[in-house]
């Protein structure tokens, strides 16, 4: 593939104030824009059932669940980072997991994923630091993620189904439920 493509363009980024560093006060600006995101939802869709039903959670799941729900937004975006690092273009893993964020965000208020166009959309953009990413090789990394989420979602599937099979089940819907997860497996391993 030669070697990694990098920027030589003097291009503004016309988005300049979403790929710059971090700062406390973009830090306070997010923190205050979910703030208020949280009250006008609980304010019009009436989400005081919500507040209840996250009140008497029991606080230790809950805290489990958000840590493992954000560790997987790192996650992501360090994947999506290395497909396009295999496709060519080097992302640092901020810009990456935050055009990843970016992206689920718009997706969770605009039909049909339109956050993955987003991610395509701003991909397409250069600047100093920043060489353009063709949109067959944005939209390609997007699919392979895809493809990964439903390997990933089989997998567990496959090993809960495991379990659970294990208690209950005949010998010959052991061994063939067996094959099928070394199939699944051989197909990880010759995807990755």
């Amino acid at each position: 593939m030669g070697g990694m493509r990098e920027s030589q363009s003097t291009v503004a980024h016309p988005f300049g104030a979403f790929t710059s560093t971090f700062t406390f006060r973009r830090l306070a600006l997010v923190v205050i824009l979910g703030v208020v995101t949280w009250t006008a939802l609980i304010a019009l869709f009436g989400g005081s059932a919500a507040l209840d039903a996250i009140a008497s959670a029991n606080g230790r799941w809950l805290l489990a669940a958000l840590v493992v729900h954000y560790a997987s937004f790192g996650v992501r975006g360090h994947r999506w980072r290395r497909l396009l690092d295999m496709a060519g273009y080097r992302l640092g893993y901020w810009h990456a997991t935050s055009l990843l964020i970016a992206g689920w965000f718009v997706s969770a208020l605009l039909p049909a994923r339109a956050g993955d166009l987003l991610r395509v959309g701003m991909l397409r953009l250069e600047d100093s630091r920043r060489t353009a990413v063709p949109v067959g090789v944005s939209l390609g990394s997007i699919v392979s993620e895809r493809a990964l989420d439903i390997l990933a979602i089989l997998m567990l599937g496959a090993g809960f189904g495991w379990a659970v099979l294990q208690m209950q089940a005949p010998n010959w819907l052991i061994v063939s439920y067996a094959a099928a997860l070394a199939l699944l497996a051989g197909l990880v391993v010759a995807i990755l």
